[in-house]
């Protein structure tokens, strides 16, 4: 075992992330090697006086951690019949495995274990081919909600789901809860996206200290007309009811296994609140609810036919910053209890009554968002030579608002998936076209010039010297490019001045920093947006499923700024010691010249450490 490989298993072993063999090899190496046997005394001496608070409830392990570590220093035989080294040594770090271990599962780590089950490793490719199969569905919604308030302890609702493909939906809310007092306002909720408009009613979410006098005495109604077919800045329907873009791009999950629910087979998976969000926003984007941490457990039960959700099942995670998220916000929440539960039952597939709903009612404060529908022949879009298999042309028109471009748009759907083009000739520059964010991924289409993908591979961006171009849709990332690459579009890279002019290749990355470190080993995130500024400043963007990514920051350095958080606290990683802000999600360290940060607001400090565990030279 060379050093190098210690020092990574090492860490591995603080975070209770190798077996017993590979335990053994190590102790085996340490006790022969000084240099690391000081890197080992010396990790165990940081996370013993650094400020770590010591949690006593650590998720699933904790029984047998702790075992481990009050056993006698004897060798007992494992289930296996391998026997297993004395783990005495483990004992400092126990506060930190307690933070570290909850979540980390839900980094896709490539390894040569069989996955849990069949059902769970081929899942995002089931649930990309389900949506084909559910053109309507009708259910009874029941919600539980834990924790929004000291004084109300639970909420229920009840009510019901009714959707149409591809884009009309209806969701209604009745809270059923017992309050203290009439003073304490319903959060009845209503939801209804019908093609071109859509409302919603529900209580405006207010601080849970002012609780009730802040909340007002009639629910807010909010509308939209002239809406153009899946606008960006709302929930698509079809990720509530089949939850493709939680799974997309490999979306990694942890096998539950199989039961009955609501009198369905279900296929059942472990992710985060980050994984499922496209889901969680669809059901509680309107009303007065309590906050989920990103990195909190989400139990997800699908119907094994169809992969529609049955079931949720949200439970508080266990790690430091959670902790300190949910003190800040006055919640006490019990991780071995639901936080919020969400059921459908008398789920009908296939069936769909929108009708009873009507029209937005009086008092809705409507915002027109500018979309003309018009014959396709009459938009200036441009039509792919290329379509995924089953579209058609649906919604096509015009986009015009008072400080905007004129927005020619043409949409295709096969009544479950979509697909959209936006093209416009009046772009201004600055930026691409398309609303991407920095970093984006530059891809060469061949004949098809230059195209940029941004949002983890959902969208899709040509610059054209006459006109600009996004592609998006609920299709794989490989299939909006084969949409891109055919729209007679040349793209061509961005201007010198334009914000993506960073954008660079991980060759390019690597030759402008050397000895930069890139992930390996690592499934469910897209390829690398990748930005090189000032020369050799590198970042390196990785989206996944949902609302799950992390930025990797990597310059020049041999010293880290000063802290700005107030809860920053020391880390031992990668055989340095680095430092971890919860409050920013931010693990940070120096390492061979180069200052090095992870960063993310929707994973856990665990996960980071997995991730950072697996950096490898690029």
């Amino acid at each position: 075992m060379r050093c190098d490989e210690a020092a990574e298993r090492i860490s591995l072993a603080l975070d209770g992330a190798i077996d017993g063999r590979e335990l053994e090899q190590l102790d085996s190496h340490v006790a022969s090697c000084a240099s690391c046997r000081a890197f080992r005394q010396s990790s165990l001496r940081v996370r013993q006086h650094l400020r770590f608070e010591v949690v006593t409830a650590v998720p699933d392990v904790e029984a047998a951690v702790l075992d481990a570590i009050r056993r006698p220093a004897t060798r007992r035989p494992s289930t296996g019949g391998q026997s297993r080294p004395p783990l005495r040594w483990l004992a400092p770090a126990a506060a930190l495995l307690a933070g570290v271990v909850a979540g980390a599962a839900f980094v896709g780590l490539r390894t040569d274990r069989a996955p849990d089950s069949a059902a769970a490793a081929d899942l995002s490719a089931r649930v990309l081919v389900a949506q084909s199969r559910v053109d309507a569905l009708s259910a009874d919604l029941s919600i539980t909600e834990r924790g929004w308030h000291p004084d109300v302890p639970v909420r229920r609702y009840t009510g019901q789901l009714e959707y149409r493909a591809p884009e009309s939906l209806a969701i209604t809310l009745e809270d059923t809860s017992r309050y203290p007092s009439r003073a304490w306002r319903p959060n009845d909720v209503t939801a209804i996206v019908d093609r071109d408009q859509s409302w919603r009613s529900g209580l405006a979410a207010c601080p849970r200290e002012t609780q009730p006098s802040c909340t007002p005495a009639n629910p807010r109604i909010l509308g939209a007309s002239d809406r153009e077919p899946f606008p960006d800045a709302e929930p698509t329907p079809l990720d509530l009811v089949v939850p493709v873009t939680s799974f997309a791009g490999g979306g990694h999950s942890v096998s539950l296994g199989e039961q009955t629910v609501s009198g369905r087979n279900a296929l059942g998976v472990e992710v985060t609140v980050a994984q499922a969000d496209p889901v969680l926003d669809g059901i509680l984007a309107s009303g007065n609810w309590r906050e989920l941490h990103p990195t909190d457990r989400v139990q997800l039960w699908l119907d094994r036919r169809s992969l529609v959700p049955l079931r949720l099942d949200v439970f508080a995670a266990q790690s430091l910053e959670r902790d300190r998220w949910a003190a800040t916000r006055g919640y006490t929440d019990d991780p071995s209890r639901p936080i919020l539960e969400v059921r459908l039952r008398r789920v009908r597939v296939g069936v769909a009554d929108l009708a009873e709903f009507g029209v937005a009612p009086a008092g809705v404060l409507e915002q027109a968002q500018g979309f003309h529908e018009l014959p396709p022949n009459q938009v200036p879009a441009p039509t792919p030579g290329v379509l995924p298999q089953g579209m058609v042309p649906y919604r096509a028109g015009v986009v015009e608002t008072p400080n905007g471009p004129r927005v020619a748009v043409r949409t295709w759907t096969d009544g479950r998936g979509w697909v959209k083009v936006r093209a416009t000739e009046e772009w201004v520059g600055g930026r691409l076209f398309g609303d991407l964010e920095l970093p984006v991924r530059e891809v060469d289409l061949g004949s098809a010039g230059v195209a940029y993908v941004g949002d983890g591979g959902r969208r899709i961006a040509l610059h054209g010297s006459a006109m600009d171009v996004v592609v998006t849709g609920s299709v794989s990332e490989h299939e909006l490019l084969e949409v891109a690459s055919t729209l007679g579009v040349s793209g061509e890279e961005v201007p010198d001045d334009w914000d993506e002019a960073g954008t660079r290749s991980p060759a390019e990355a690597a030759v402008a920093l050397p000895g930069l470190l890139a992930p390996r080993g690592i499934d469910g995130f897209s390829a690398p947006a990748i930005r090189v500024v000032d020369g050799n400043y590198v970042t390196m963007s990785y989206t996944g499923a949902g609302a799950r990514e992390f930025v990797l920051v990597e310059a020049p350095g041999t010293v880290l700024t000063p802290p700005v958080g107030a809860d920053t606290r020391g880390v031992s990683i990668r055989r340095t010691t680095g430092r971890y802000t919860p409050q920013s999600g931010e693990l940070e360290w120096i390492e061979r010249g180069i200052a090095v940060t992870l960063r993310s607001e929707t994973l856990s400090l665990g996960e980071l450490v997995q991730i950072a565990n697996h950096l490898r030279p690029a």
